[in-house]
C-alpha cells in the first residue's frame, strides 16, 4: 500500500514497492551508512507509516520516480543517462521498479502542464501596437458604414454629371475613384497634421528591412499618382462608345487631380451635414429618414416642385428656404472642376421645405425627412409614392435606370392603356434578367408596383 504522503515529488500513479533486505546493497563504498540512515524511513513509507522526508534514499527514490515517470518514449529529459523505454535504471533496479503498468499508461496520456513564460519587452510593445491597429481599423470600418452609402450616391449624382449615365459594370471604376480620393486626402492630411501621422506610424506594423526611407518614398509617390488614378479611372467610367481617347483621355487623367479633391471634400462635407442635422433632430425630439435619390442633370428645380406638390396634396404645405451654403459648395466644386457645361445644370442653391413639426431636405442625391414620428412618416410614404415621374432616379446604374424610364411612361399617362399594359409586360420580362443588385432590384420591383397601380386608376 502505497500511502498518499509519497506523491510529493513522484506524483499520484507511480507506486514506489516496499525495500526488502536483498534489494539493500552490501558493497560499496559508504552503502552501510546510508542503509542505516534511510532504512527506516523507506520501509516506514512504503508501510504507509508515514512520508519519506529526507536522506539519500529519498533522493535516488525521487529521482528514480521522475525518470520513470517523465519518459515518453526514448530518453528522459530528466536524467539522459536513463536506458530507453523496456529497460531500467540502476537506481530503478535497486528500489526493485517493476515493468510498466496501466497507471504507467495514465501518466504518459494526461496533459502536461504548461508553464507561461513571461513576456519579454518586445512582446508587451507588439502587443499594445496590435491593440492600437485594431482600434483603428474598427473605429475606420464604423466609420465607413455609417457614411458609405450616402457618400456613394453623392459620388453617383457627381459621376452622372461628369460622364452621364453609367453602366453596372463600370460601377466598379467610381468605387475605384472614390477609394483612391479618400487614400490620398487621408495620407495627406496625415503628412500635414504630425500628430495624426505619429499616431498611424505608431498603430501600423511594419517588416523591420522596411527603413524609414522606403516608407517615406512611398508615401510621396502616393501623394502623386493616386490623383492620377482617379484620373484613368474616370476614362473607364462611361460606356465603351463614349470614353475619351488621345489628347482627351490624357486631359481626364490630368483632370484626376481636382476630382480627387472634389471626392475628398465630398467625403468630409456629406458627413458633417449629416450629423449637423441629426445633433439638430435630437434636439427637436425628432428623428430622420433619408430616400437616396440621383437627380438628372438640370432637373432640380422641377424635383424640388414635385416633392411640394405631393406634401401638398397629402395635406402638409411647407414653406421653401435656402438650405445652408455647406450643402451647396460640394455643386460649387463640381461646377469648377467639370467646366461650363455642368456649370449650367448644377443648381445655384439647395432648398429645404419646412413647417413647425416637419422638414423635407430636397438635394441632387438625397431627399432628407426630420419630423416627428406621425408626421415624418406620412412625409416618407407621400413621396416615395408620388416621385415615379419626377425627374430623378431612385437607381444608380444606367440598366436600372432605363427600366425607371420605361416605367415612369407607364405611370405618367403618355401611353394609351392597351399600349402601357403590353408596356408593363415586357418591363416584367426584362425585370426577370436584369442582372443588378439585390437593392436595385427591390425599387424597380416597387416601381413597377406603382406604376401598375397608376395603369388600374385610369
Amino acid at each position: 500500500m502505497t500511502s498518499p504522503s509519497g506523491w510529493g515529488r513522484g506524483g499520484p500513479f507511480v507506486q514506489v514497492p516496499p525495500r526488502s533486505a536483498g534489494d539493500r546493497p552490501t558493497e560499496g563504498e559508504g552503502a552501510p551508512a546510508s542503509d542505516a540512515m534511510g532504512a527506516g524511513e523507506l520501509d516506514g513509507d512504503a508501510a504507509g507509516d508515514g512520508p519519506v522526508t529526507m536522506g539519500e534514499p529519498h533522493d535516488r527514490i525521487a529521482k528514480a520516480t521522475i525518470t520513470a515517470q517523465g519518459r515518453r518514449g526514448g530518453r528522459s529529459t530528466e536524467d539522459p543517462t536513463v536506458a530507453p523505454d523496456g529497460e531500467f535504471s540502476p537506481e530503478a533496479r535497486l528500489i526493485g521498479a517493476r515493468p510498466p503498468t496501466e497507471t504507467r499508461n495514465v501518466v504518459e496520456n494526461a496533459p502536461s502542464p504548461v508553464r507561461s513564460e513571461p513576456r519579454s519587452c518586445d512582446d508587451r510593445s507588439h502587443a499594445s501596437v496590435f491593440a492600437r491597429m485594431t482600434t483603428v481599423i474598427s473605429i475606420l470600418g464604423f466609420t465607413g458604414r455609417a457614411i458609405g452609402r450616402v457618400l456613394s450616391r453623392s459620388l453617383g449624382w457627381a459621376s452622372g454629371l461628369l460622364y452621364g449615365k453609367v453602366p453596372k459594370d463600370h460601377q466598379v471604376y467610381v468605387e475605384l475613384m472614390l477609394g483612391a480620393s479618400i487614400v490620398w486626402a487621408f495620407i495627406g492630411i496625415a503628412v500635414l497634421i504630425p500628430a495624426i501621422g505619429g499616431f498611424l506610424w505608431s498603430t501600423t506594423p511594419f517588416a523591420p528591412s522596411i527603413g524609414l526611407s522606403v516608407v517615406r518614398g512611398l508615401i510621396v509617390a502616393a501623394l502623386i499618382l493616386l490623383p492620377a488614378v482617379v484620373g484613368l479611372a474616370g476614362v473607364k467610367v462611361p460606356a465603351d462608345g463614349q470614353r475619351p481617347k488621345g489628347v482627351q483621355m490624357l486631359l481626364q487623367i490630368l483632370r484626376g487631380y481636382p476630382i480627387a479633391v472634389l471626392i475628398a471634400a465630398l467625403a468630409i462635407l456629406v458627413p458633417a451635414a449629416g450629423t449637423a442635422r441629426r445633433i439638430g433632430s435630437v434636439r427637436r425630439g425628432w428623428s430622420d429618414s433619408n430616400i437616396p435619390i440621383v437627380v438628372n442633370p438640370g432637373g432640380y428645380e422641377q424635383t424640388v416642385t414635385d416633392v411640394e406638390e405631393a406634401l401638398a396634396e397629402a395635406g402638409m404645405s411647407m414653406e421653401r428656404h435656402d438650405a445652408p451654403r455647406l450643402l451647396a459648395l460640394p455643386g460649387k466644386l463640381l461646377a469648377l472642376v467639370a467646366g461650363k457645361d455642368v456649370q449650367d445644370v448644377v443648381p445655384d442653391r439647395l432648398i429645404e421645405l419646412r413647417r413647425p413639426d416637419l422638414e423635407v431636405g430636397v438635394y441632387p442625391s438625397d431627399i432628407a425627412i426630420s419630423g416627428a414620428v406621425p408626421a415624418r412618416t406620412h412625409a416618407r410614404m407621400t413621396v416615395m409614392t408620388s416621385l415615379a415621374t419626377t425627374e430623378a432616379h431612385f437607381t444608380t446604374s444606367a440598366e436600372s435606370q432605363k427600366i425607371e424610364d420605361r416605367l415612369a411612361r407607364i405611370s405618367d399617362g403618355s401611353l394609351a392603356a392597351a399600349e402601357a399594359k403590353d408596356e408593363l409586360k415586357r418591363v416584367d420580362d426584362a425585370l426577370a434578367s436584369l442582372d443588378v443588385g439585390s437593392e436595385d432590384w427591390d425599387i424597380l420591383f416597387r416601381l413597377r408596383l406603382q406604376a401598375e397601380r397608376d395603369l388600374l386608376r385610369r
